[in-house]
């Protein structure tokens, strides 16, 4: 600790590597953490708001929509309701249809896998002295 000698520092006789190490440093020095925290904070808060707007915004059209849709059912009478239920229906049909859909498929694929397996005996025996 007696001598402060760049050599004794580590560093070379010009003090090179201090002034590396410095330009390293500059760019920490030039904003304390503090305010990267409050930058950081502000970024993301303001992303937050944006969100926000968009989803007021989604919602303030939907509630237009349905307040249109409303004055609509009520002013057109029986027809329209007739209409409303119908759609509804049709669209528990589509649903319906896609689920059954999606069942026949599931079952499809098992059944291809049960009948390979069946007339594949090698894979049958393997299978079953796995189970032993």
């Amino acid at each position: 600790f007696g001598s402060s000698s760049p050599a004794d520092l580590g560093l070379g006789r010009d003090g090179r590597m201090a002034v590396k190490w410095n330009q390293w440093l500059e760019p920490e020095r030039e904003s304390a953490p503090a305010d990267q925290l409050v930058q950081w904070l502000r970024e993301k808060a303001q992303a937050g708001l944006d969100l926000a707007m968009e989803y007021t915004q989604a919602a303030k059209g939907r509630a237009d929509v349905m307040i249109t849709a409303k004055r609509f059912v009520d002013e057109g009478g029986d027809s329209v309701h007739q209409a409303v239920l119908a759609k509804k229906v049709s669209c528990n049909a589509v649903a319906a249809d896609v689920e059954a859909l999606q069942r026949l498929e599931y079952l499809a694929a098992t059944f291809q896998e049960e009948a390979s397996f069946a007339s594949n005996t090698g894979r049958r025996e393997s299978c079953a002295a796995k189970s032993r």
